[in-house]
C-alpha cells in the first residue's frame, strides 16, 4: 500500500467497528444520481498540481504544501509563514483560495483548518476545536467546506460555511469516516468509512441518503475524487491483510455501477480540471513519487524525482 500524509494522524484507531445503519434508498436517490451524472459542461483549464512533502535534508520531517506545473516543473513551497506540518489541503473551485489543515508554529495542539489566498498572504483560521480537524473539500459554489473532525472521539464528516461558521456533523457512523469529496454538481458528497468494511459511500450534503458503493467486495476502498463532469468517482483500492497489497486506482459511477480499473499500482487519485488526467502517488522501490496518467490509464508520466522524500495527497488547481 502507498503512504499518505494525512493517514498518520487522521484516525485515532483502526476502523473495524460494527456496521453503520444505512437508509434503504429508492427512486428519490436514483433521481439524485441522474442529476449528478448530468453535471455542467467541463471547460476548465488545468492549473498547478498541489501536493504535500517534507523539505528533506536536515529540516524537520514536517509536511509542507508544494505546487508544481502539470509537467512537474517549477515546484514552489506555498506553506505560509508561521505554520508547521501541513496535513491536508484543497483548492477552492476558482483556484484562488486554499483551505488547509496544519499546526501553527509553536502550538502543540492538533491541527485546525485555515484558508489563505493561493497567491500567498496571511491565513485565516476556520476551526478552533482543540481536536484534529482536517481533510477540507469545497462545495462547487465555494460557499461551504466539508471536512473531517475527531471531536467526538471518532473521525466523522462535517460541513461548515467557508467562513468557518455553522459547523454541522453529517455522518453518524460507528466507525471512522473521512476523506469527503464534494461532487461538481454539489448535490452529493463522497467519503470513506472504516467499519466492518472500508468502503467509499455517497450522501447528500445534509448527511441523508447514504449509499455505500461496492458494499459486498472484500477490498479496502478509499480516497474518492470526482471527475469534473460528476459522472465518475476515482478511488484507491487494496487488499486486506495479511498481504495489504495495493490494487491501484479504479473508477466507478456514483450509482455503484460501471467499475473500471485504471492503474495497477498507486493511490490517492485526483482528477485534472479538464477531466483528462489523474494525478496520483505511487510507491516504487521504497520511494513514493508523484505521477499522472490519462483518465483511461494510458500515458503514464512521472512528475517528481526526489528520492528519499515522500510526496503525497495531490490535488489539481483550476486555472483562472
Amino acid at each position: 500500500m502507498y503512504l499518505r500524509r494525512a493517514d498518520v494522524t487522521k484516525r485515532p484507531q483502526a476502523g473495524t467497528c460494527t456496521a453503520m445503519l444505512l437508509r434503504v434508498l429508492g427512486c428519490a436517490f436514483a433521481a439524485t444520481l441522474v442529476v449528478s451524472s448530468a453535471a455542467a459542461q467541463v471547460s476548465a483549464r488545468n492549473g498547478r498540481i498541489g501536493y504535500l512533502r517534507p523539505l528533506g535534508g536536515n529540516e524537520p520531517p514536517y509536511g509542507h504544501l508544494f505546487a508544481a506545473s502539470p509537467d512537474g516543473s517549477g515546484a514552489v513551497d506555498l506553506t505560509p509563514p508561521g505554520y508547521t506540518d501541513v496535513r491536508s489541503f484543497a483548492w477552492s473551485p476558482s483556484g484562488r483560495r486554499i483551505a488547509f489543515s496544519a499546526l501553527k508554529t509553536g502550538v502543540t495542539e492538533p491541527p485546525e483548518i485555515f484558508v489563505m489566498s493561493a497567491a500567498g498572504g496571511p491565513a485565516r483560521q476556520l476551526t478552533n476545536n482543540h481536536l484534529s480537524d482536517f481533510g477540507p473539500s469545497w462545495s462547487p459554489d465555494g460557499r461551504f467546506i466539508a471536512f473531517t473532525s475527531i471531536r467526538t472521539g471518532l473521525s466523522q464528516v462535517y460541513r461548515m460555511r467557508a467562513d468557518g461558521s455553522h459547523q454541522r456533523r453529517l455522518t453518524n457512523a460507528y466507525g471512522n469516516c473521512d476523506s469527503p469529496a464534494w461532487s461538481p454538481r454539489g448535490n452529493l458528497i463522497a467519503f470513506h468509512c472504516a467499519m466492518a468494511n472500508e468502503k467509499v459511500s455517497v450522501m447528500r450534503p445534509d448527511g441523508t441518503h447514504v449509499r455505500t458503493l461496492l458494499r459486498h467486495s472484500s477490498t479496502i476502498d478509499g480516497n474518492p475524487s470526482w471527475s469534473p463532469d460528476g459522472r465518475r468517482i476515482a478511488f484507491s483500492r487494496g487488499l486486506r491483510g495479511p498481504s495489504w497489497r495495493g490494487l491501484g486506482i479504479w473508477t466507478i459511477r456514483p450509482d455503484g455501477r460501471g467499475l473500471q480499473h485504471v492503474t495497477t499500482a498507486g493511490g490517492d487519485p485526483a482528477y485534472s480540471p479538464d477531466g483528462r488526467w489523474l494525478a496520483f502517488v505511487e510507491l516504487r522501490n521504497g520511494n513514493q513519487e508523484l505521477y499522472k496518467v490519462r483518465a483511461n490509464g494510458t500515458g503514464l508520466v512521472q512528475l517528481t524525482n526526489t528520492y528519499g522524500i515522500t510526496e503525497a495527497a495531490p490535488a489539481w488547481q483550476r486555472a483562472g
